[in-house]
Parts: structure tokens; C-alpha cells; sequence
């Protein structure tokens, strides 16, 4: 169970670029990738670096208009699927987290009390580079 790979990627390089380190560090293109940050150059990104006939999961809320290469998706017969989850949906991805069994440090951007949950909304839609905003209600 689990992913292949995972990888933190440069957001300053293009996705042609980026697409290829993908395909080198991996041995071949993903034939599903999973886009977490909801942003348009995270959207290109996976579309560039998957591999002809896979899929892409856009996980979580995007920004409302983005602008993707249609034709890149649509010639490699791309699937694009989405899903919007809510909190514990996942309680074996929640338990190795909570276990220490996966690191996810470098994918939360931002962190909020719950009193201040406005911040992590207006982080999230004001930033594109912000990939997970955190509001704690504890």
C-alpha cells in the first residue's frame, strides 16, 4: 500500500523541465499522479510529467479558473478526477502520520488555530505556492 515515489519539487522550474526529472528519478512517467496543491502550475505539472493514458487526482479545493494545455491532456488521453475530502476520511493515512511513519513537514505551508482559520483560507487563496493549510481545533 502507498505510493512508488514522492517527491518536493522546485516551483521555479518549468514543467518540462520538471517532467523529465520526474521521469528520470522514477525509471518511467507516473501512470497516476496525485495533485495536492490546487494550483494551476500544479495542475501543468502533472500534466506534462504523466504518463500517456494515466490519471490525474486533483485533491482537495483549486483555485476557481486555471488555465491547463487541454491539448498535452486530451492528445496523452489524460484522465482528470477530483476529489474534495473531509476531515478523517482517511484513518490508515491519518494513523501513519500520527505513527511517525510518514513525514509530511514539508507539505504544510501554513499552520491555524481554529480562532484563526480566516488566515489559513486567506493563505491558501492568496498564495500560489501554499500546497496544504493546517487549522487545528484543539
Amino acid at each position: 500500500m502507498g505510493a512508488d515515489c514522492t517527491m518536493v519539487l522546485n516551483c521555479d522550474t518549468d514543467a518540462a523541465s520538471l517532467a523529465k526529472k520526474v521521469e528520470e528519478d522514477m525509471g518511467c512517467c507516473p501512470s497516476v499522479s496525485f495533485e495536492c496543491t490546487g494550483t494551476q502550475k500544479g495542475m501543468n505539472n502533472c500534466i506534462h510529467a504523466t504518463n500517456a493514458c494515466g490519471t490525474i487526482m486533483q485533491v482537495g479545493a483549486c483555485s476557481e479558473e486555471v488555465t491547463l494545455p487541454l491539448y498535452l491532456a486530451t492528445s496523452n488521453e489524460i484522465d482528470i478526477k477530483g476529489i474534495c475530502c473531509s476531515a478523517n476520511c482517511f484513518p490508515t493515512a491519518i494513523e501513519m502520520i500520527e505513527n511517525d511513519m510518514v513525514c509530511v513537514n514539508k507539505l504544510i505551508s501554513k499552520c491555524c488555530d481554529f480562532d484563526h482559520y480566516q488566515d489559513a483560507f486567506d493563505f491558501l487563496h492568496n498564495n500560489d505556492d501554499c500546497i496544504c493549510c493546517v487549522v487545528s481545533c484543539c
